[in-house]
């Protein structure tokens, strides 16, 4: 699918992902309806983002320490 924005133009490809009844309903609005599950998990690529020169998104440039590395 192409989209575009503000003149820049995208290609994506959407995520499908099967899905089967839960055997739930739910009601929204007085209307019942069921509830669906999904298959499988659909994961998304995963890029090194970086803000005003920090590297986020990555395990490694946690702001937060992983426990035990600080030692007083």
């Amino acid at each position: 699918m192409q989209l575009t924005y503000r003149g820049t133009q995208y290609n994506i490809a959407p995520a499908f992902t099967t899905t089967v009844d839960s055997g739930m309903t739910a009601t929204y609005r007085g209307v019942n309806y069921s509830v669906m599950k999904s298959n499988a998990v659909a994961t998304l690529p995963t890029k090194a983002l970086k803000y005003r020169g920090v590297v986020i998104g990555e395990p490694e440039a946690s702001f937060f320490p992983a426990p035990g590395a600080m030692t007083a």
